[in-house]
C-alpha cells in the first residue's frame, strides 16, 4: 500500500507513516522494526506532530481531521482511538471526486501553531 504521510517523533526514536491501507504504522528508527499500528477511518493523507510531541493530528481522503494522544513514551501503549475528530469544509468540487455524495474534501497538508493551540488544513478542495 502506498505511503502518503510520514512524521517523527520529538527525539528521533519512531517515524509514524500513514497510507491507504489506513493504518497509522509505527516505526523504531534504530531497526525499522513496527511497534504500533493504529487503525483510522480513512486512507491518511497527512500528519503532523505538536511542537510538545504529545498528539499527533492526521487528516483522510474523506476530510476527517484527528487528534491521537501519542504522549507516552511507547507507542505500544498509545490508545487506540482519536481524542476528537473534525470534518474538513463542504467539497466544493463534488463532480470531479469519487465516492459517495457527502464526502468532504481530503486533508494532505497539516501544521501546527508554534504554540500548539491551533492547526490549519490544507488539501485539494
Amino acid at each position: 500500500d502506498e505511503v502518503e504521510a510520514i512524521a517523527w517523533t520529538r527525539d528521533g526514536r519512531y517515524l509514524m507513516s500513514g497510507g491507504e491501507d489506513r493504518r497509522i504504522r509505527v516505526w523504531r528508527a534504530a531497526d525499522g522494526v513496527e511497534v504500533a499500528a493504529l487503525r483510522t477511518e480513512g486512507s491518511v493523507e497527512g500528519m503532523a506532530l505538536s511542537a510538545d510531541g504529545t498528539r499527533l493530528a492526521t487528516g483522510d481522503e474523506a476530510g476527517l481531521l484527528s487528534l491521537w494522544d501519542v504522549s507516552d513514551p511507547d507507542p505500544a501503549r498509545w490508545p487506540a482511538r482519536p481524542l476528537a475528530v473534525g470534518v474538513n469544509g463542504p467539497d466544493m468540487d463534488r463532480a470531479s471526486r469519487p465516492g459517495p455524495a457527502g464526502v468532504h474534501a481530503d486533508i494532505n497538508s497539516i501544521s501546527w501553531t508554534r504554540d500548539g493551540r491551533f492547526l490549519f488544513t490544507a488539501g485539494r478542495n
